[in-house]
């Protein structure tokens, strides 16, 4: 289908113009991603999972769209609002600390 038939079509309806399913799309990949964010359920940090920064064991679980970063809670208070910003979760189990 040339440019001009494509203008026409969307003119009437039929096709939308390109700049509209790019955005469209945009926006259902966000929600399927949003979504499945959201189904992750969040697991106890085990004594085996480790701070990313020192190696001491995690109890701080930052979620990103891009994945996850452990920390311990001194790297987790120093490191929380930066963190926050770009974090999807925020799964704090720092109250298991005796």
């Amino acid at each position: 289908m040339g440019s001009e038939q494509r203008i026409a079509n969307s003119e009437r309806g039929i096709i939308p113009p390109a700049h509209v399913v790019v955005w469209v799309q945009h926006i259902f990949r966000h929600e399927e991603a949003m979504v499945s964010v959201t189904a992750v359920e969040t697991q106890e940090l085990k004594a085996t999972d480790r701070c990313d920064a020192c190696g001491a064991q995690a109890y701080v679980r930052a979620t990103m769209e891009s994945g996850e970063l452990l920390f311990c809670g001194h790297h987790a208070r120093a490191n929380e609002s930066a963190l926050r910003e770009v974090a999807v979760d925020w799964d704090d189990q720092t109250d298991r600390i005796k």
